[in-house]
């Protein structure tokens, strides 16, 4: 049986932490999980995986949430970059974003819902809006 493992040289670790502690891509990322750590944020991520562009109304019935707290939760995802509104006609709505975390959550929820047993509320042919088309509003082009 192999003895304890050496542990690492005190210069290496002074290395790794200046590397991981200077990158604030790590930041960026615990925010944005933490956004989708909600469950009305996480529960509006996949409604627009399937809706195009509902209305902040539209969220608000579906959700059963009230105004003042829907508005802070879609300001928050704006504000990251998660949605944006899109029009549709005179018709304005909320749509993902190509940002890569939508694409994380995205692979993350649809392993879940494999995992799990299907619910009877949404038809077994209905598929997410691939994230390309989600960021066009009227037929443009992706960015």
């Amino acid at each position: 049986m192999p003895g304890p493992r050496a542990s690492m040289a005190e210069m290496d670790i002074l290395q790794c932490r200046v590397d991981l502690m200077g990158d604030e891509r790590y930041d960026d990322l615990a925010v944005g999980l933490a956004l989708y750590g909600d469950a009305v944020r996480l529960r509006v991520f996949a409604l627009l995986r399937y809706e195009i562009l509902p209305t902040a109304e539209d969220l608000r019935r579906i959700l059963e949430v009230p105004r003042h707290e829907l508005s802070v939760h879609l300001a928050q995802l704006r504000g990251f970059g998660l949605i944006e509104v899109g029009m549709d006609g005179e018709r304005s709505g909320y749509s993902l974003t190509d940002h890569p975390l939508n694409r994380a959550m995205d692979t993350l929820l649809t392993a879940h819902e494999d995992a799990v047993e299907p619910r009877p509320h949404r038809p077994a042919q209905q598929t997410p809006i691939p994230l390309a088309r989600m960021a066009t509003t009227n037929g443009d082009k992706p960015r």
